[in-house]
């Protein structure tokens, strides 16, 4: 099928759009799990006797930049509550991130994901982004705590 654009105009659409993901994204951490075990030579795992094994766990911090948004919700279901009269403060309960393709392979194996001093997980598949490209990926979070 004929495109109504040219090969370079498609090229200049999808530079516009990493032009905007750097202006406007910021650098987040991404933590993932690296997991050993030692153990003594003198264990015996049939009888049970000896020194058992003991599992340590680790994290790789890895700064990746992402576009952020955090999703305003109530509890109750009831829709966005920052508009009605009453003034408490809700908290963020989830949170939208526009991340590079690159990106994505640390994201996804990822344990948790720090951004601005909160921990998250990952909820959910990405959905690929861009508008002749699949250039991005956008991750939900939801709050670790």
């Amino acid at each position: 099928m004929a495109s109504f654009l040219s090969s370079s105009e498609k090229t200049s659409i999808d530079q516009g759009f990493m032009d905007l993901h750097e202006t406007f994204a910021r650098n987040i951490f991404v933590y993932v799990k690296n997991q050993s075990y030692t153990s003594d030579s003198t264990y015996h795992s049939l009888f049970e006797r000896g020194e058992t094994s003991e599992l340590e766990e680790e994290f790789t911090r890895h700064t990746i930049s992402a576009r952020i948004l955090y999703l305003e919700e109530s509890k109750d279901g009831l829709g966005d509550l920052s508009q009605t009269q009453v003034n408490a403060l809700m908290p963020t309960t989830k949170c939208r991130l526009k991340i590079q393709v690159a990106d994505y392979e640390v994201v996804k194996v990822a344990d948790r994901i720090e951004v601005d001093g909160e921990l998250w997980v990952t909820a959910g598949e990405a959905i690929n982004e861009g508008p002749f490209t699949a250039a991005f990926k956008t991750v939900f979070l939801k709050r670790k705590n």
